[in-house]
């Protein structure tokens, strides 16, 4: 495997390559853990934003599910950074507690100083019976 490292202006890409087809790696700022079933359904969807303020790092927590319960099974999280795309002073998110195979999830964003964060969470799993 080849990775293949390309500097534009302000944004840096990194590429692997895979025999013929060239592969974007996906930014650390975007988060993707899967392990889908056939009968997945959507468990869970929200927007987080959140402006930027001169030099203050902006911090949230995002918890799946909200009301505590015990009811469900994840098989694949999806966290989008809709800023990563377009600009080089993006947020982070982490998974703290839970994830595949569990029941819930914590998530830990934060932005860059100065700067705000702007995710699309999407959580996948099935209902517990």
């Amino acid at each position: 495997m080849k990775l293949i490292f390309l500097c534009t202006l302000t944004l840096f890409f990194v590429f692997k390559v895979n025999g013929s087809a060239i592969i974007p790696i996906i930014p650390q700022q975007t988060l993707i853990e899967c392990e889908p079933q056939a009968t997945d359904k959507s468990l869970f969807t929200r927007h987080v934003q959140d402006t930027g303020s001169f030099l203050t790092v902006k911090k949230r927590t995002v918890i799946y599910p909200e009301d505590g319960s015990n009811k469900t099974i994840i098989h694949c999280i999806k966290a989008i950074d809709n800023i990563a795309a377009t600009d080089v002073n993006y947020g982070t998110i982490k998974i703290v507690e839970g994830g595949i195979g569990q029941s819930n999830v914590v998530f830990k964003i934060e932005s860059q100083r100065g700067y705000g964060y702007n995710y699309d969470i999407e959580i996948y799993g099935q209902i517990k019976k």
